[in-house]
């Protein structure tokens, strides 16, 4: 793919990985747009993403001169040097950006180098420091299904929930209910996990006052996070449970505990090959061709291994007549009932 097909983002990273990668180079605009194969079109977003790039704390890209003789380069060989106000914020997002490199394939590589390049200009302490928070915390950002559309404003809260699950301390939300209500409620919480799903952040947690009852809390609701000086004990059996029902497709629905897994079979139209790409279930799935007596049939069969669950259900009859499940029996029975549910209120609409 030409650079010139990268998006803003993915534009934005490969700026800041090609004038890292060749430190102590100084670059004009023209430069960079002729090593990235842009087009003169694009100068202005170029312009715009470098002003970014710039005013990026930490000094990673440098600006010197004045227009029209301005140049970019690499500020990190300067970094040793440099005392940040909050270096474990600073690392805890670094962390952050590198963990969920991998639901991005097309940058996912660029990622990779730029917070190699980060981690490289950073004293050893703060090295050791990094290395440190990658161990504790990577089994704790979990995904399942697509990517995750991140709210700006939401965002924030993340480095304060990190250093929480990273501390085993407990915060205090102010959050906004189901019902919608514009005022959010303030409550105190047991943070554990990081969790992708369905293109949101969740925060999985385990209640401070209600032993044994664990739920998820959506990134987009928070309205503010305090980090309370109250740790918490953790029960490993309810994290690796937390885990299993994320990993295994348990989505939001159902209780932490349930876990057990069944394999999955469905059958679609040619033509959904892409869609269940796009739109996996659970991260861990197969699509092959169906082949009978020797000749493609026009249909692929998807198969994983998840929860029967309401949460499964949901996700099968969002694709409406063009799939089919297969197996397990029980899931079948399940989508007979809903099927009954359905016909039982709208049958009276048929024609005929």
């Amino acid at each position: 793919m030409k650079q010139s097909d990268l998006k803003r983002g993915e534009r934005m990273v490969a700026l800041l990985v090609h004038i890292l990668q060749n430190d102590p180079k100084k670059y004009t605009i023209t430069d960079l747009m002729v090593a990235l194969e842009l087009e003169e079109q694009e100068r202005r977003n170029v312009q715009r993403d470098l002003k970014d790039l710039v005013n990026i704390p930490g000094n990673f890209i440098i600006q010197e001169g004045t227009a029209p003789k301005v140049y970019y380069r690499s500020g990190l060989s300067k970094a040793k040097f440099l005392i940040f106000p909050n270096m474990q914020n600073t690392l805890l997002e670094t962390l952050l950006l590198n963990r969920i490199a991998g639901i991005y394939p097309s940058t996912a590589e660029l990622i990779t180098e730029v917070c190699e390049k980060i981690r490289e200009s950073l004293p050893n302490k703060e090295k050791r420091m990094l290395d440190s928070l990658s161990t504790d915390l990577n089994s704790r950002i979990l995904f399942m299904g697509g990517h995750a559309d991140f709210q700006e404003n939401a965002s924030k809260y993340l480095t304060t929930i990190l250093q929480a699950i990273k501390e085993k301390r407990k915060i205090e939300t102010l959050y906004i209910k189901n019902d919608g209500d514009d005022k959010p409620y303030r409550s105190k919480r047991i943070p554990l996990f990081i969790v992708v799903y369905q293109k949101e952040l969740y925060v999985g947690c385990t209640s401070s006052t209600n032993v044994g009852k664990n739920y998820f809390i959506k990134f987009r609701r928070i309205s503010d996070v305090k980090l309370l000086s109250e740790h918490f004990q953790e029960d490993p059996k309810l994290i690796e449970q937390f885990r299993k029902k994320i990993t295994t497709g348990g989505g939001m629905l159902g209780n932490i505990s349930d876990t057990a897994t069944e394999k999955i079979r469905i059958r679609a139209r040619s033509w959904m090959k892409m869609i269940f790409n796009e739109r996996p279930y659970v991260s861990k799935q197969t699509i092959k061709d169906e082949i009978k007596k020797g000749e493609y049939t026009g249909y692929v069969i998807i198969d994983f291994r998840a929860e029967v669950n309401e949460s499964l259900q949901s996700y099968i009859t969002s694709f409406g007549d063009s799939v089919e499940v297969l197996s397990p029996v029980t899931l079948c029975q399940n989508m007979a009932k809903y099927g009954k549910y359905l016909t039982h209120h709208y049958k009276k609409y048929l024609k005929g």
